[in-house]
């Protein structure tokens, strides 16, 4: 028999980032501030993920993005 191997045909991160875009679109009119605090209401956060958060956040403000 024949083994077939599947492979993505691009990168998971690239496929989530563009769902994540299309999303923030659509669903909250281009505010990705609006899907993050719907994020966060919907689901509780572990302290790990929320520091994670805290610094991409702090990273952000210090680029000026």
């Amino acid at each position: 028999t024949r083994t077939h191997l599947y492979r993505d045909a691009q990168p998971r991160e690239k496929t989530q980032r563009q769902l994540v875009k299309t999303l923030i679109q659509r669903a909250f009119d281009g505010s990705a501030a609006g899907l993050v605090m719907q994020a966060l209401s919907a689901q509780k956060a572990s302290v790990e993920e929320l520091a994670e958060i805290r610094r991409l956040l702090d990273s952000l403000e210090e680029r000026g993005d």
